[in-house]
């Protein structure tokens, strides 16, 4: 087999626990896909959270620790595997199980014993949706892209010093996001919230006025919704309102709240980096998010180092 062929082949994670299972399913399908085995469902979410993804996910539901079920949540609630097909073969032939395979996300479930025919078929189905999924998702990104791409030029010929303060913006939140003990698996929102936080300087240049057009705008736009509420939520920063929002726009809102408060602190009055840094940690509430805090402290000591 060619280099060329094997790369055009699909990669299937089989995770069971039993070595028998295992090594059946991989004599059935070794001819005509790459396989990956686990015999856990935590050395399977190890694998998941490599660099090579599996293309599909062959899944039994009763394993020590944790169970198929609780891993197949545990896949869909990540934004990388979110996407990846689980297809449930288990022993377990009662409704309920079978319902419950699809509730935490499964797209099949195959009973034991099985056929290789029919799993087989089964896998090739998914295969193929999956792929015709992730075109619709690129033409999408595609059209995506080159929209926001046309709103920015309008802006940056429109208002030049607001796309500039943008850009500035999102180099901000950046170096934040990087800084951050913790991965934001939705950071791309919060980079995008500061590229078109000024959008709605083109009709509403008035301070007290283009947050709340900006975010109008970008809400309009599909699969920026999140955006739009990060963008929002700089409206009313400030106030605690008991509520807990999203990760994402919660920490996406006072991540760009700090960006825009540095920027106009060191480029508006030219204040120095770690004294800007400082003056805004100092009059953050106690219940203020100390990683954010500590990050914006860390860049502004490594900006000040860089002159």
């Amino acid at each position: 087999m060619s280099l060329t062929e094997k790369q055009q082949k699909n990669t299937v994670l089989l995770v069971d626990d039993s070595p028998d299972n295992l090594a059946l399913l991989h004599e059935m399908l070794k001819e005509h896909y790459r396989i990956k085995l686990a015999n856990s469902s935590d050395l399977a979410w190890e694998i998941c959270t490599g660099s090579d993804l599996p293309d599909i996910i062959l899944l039994d539901v009763m394993m020590p620790g944790m169970n198929g079920y609780e891993l197949c949540k545990k896949l869909k609630s990540s934004e990388r595997t979110r996407e990846i097909p689980v297809l449930f073969i288990s022993s377990l032939t009662e409704i309920d199980a079978v319902l419950q395979g699809f509730l935490v996300g499964g797209v099949d479930y195959v009973t034991k014993p099985f056929l290789f025919e029919e799993v087989f078929a089964r896998i090739q189905v998914h295969l193929k949706l999956r792929q015709a999924n992730l075109e619709v998702q690129s033409l999408l990104s595609q059209t995506l892209t080159a929209s926001i791409r046309v709103l920015l030029d309008v802006m940056a010929i429109n208002q030049p010093a607001a796309i500039a303060q943008a850009t500035r913006y999102r180099g901000h939140v950046k170096k934040i996001l990087g800084l951050l003990p913790f991965r934001l698996e939705e950071g791309w929102a919060i980079e995008m919230a500061a590229m078109l936080v000024n959008l709605g300087r083109i009709s509403a240049p008035e301070e007290n006025s283009y947050l709340a057009t900006s975010a109008k705008l970008v809400g309009q736009i599909p699969r920026l919704e999140i955006v739009a509420q990060i963008i929002g939520k700089q409206l009313d920063i400030g106030q605690d309102r008991g509520e807990r929002d999203a990760e994402t726009v919660f920490f996406g809102s006072h991540l760009l709240a700090l960006a825009m408060e540095y920027d106009r602190l060191v480029v508006g009055r030219n204040i120095s980096a770690s004294v800007a840094a400082e003056a805004i940690i100092s009059r953050l509430p106690q219940n203020y998010p100390t990683e954010l805090a500590q990050a914006l402290r860390m860049m502004a000591a490594e900006e000040a180092k860089q002159g």
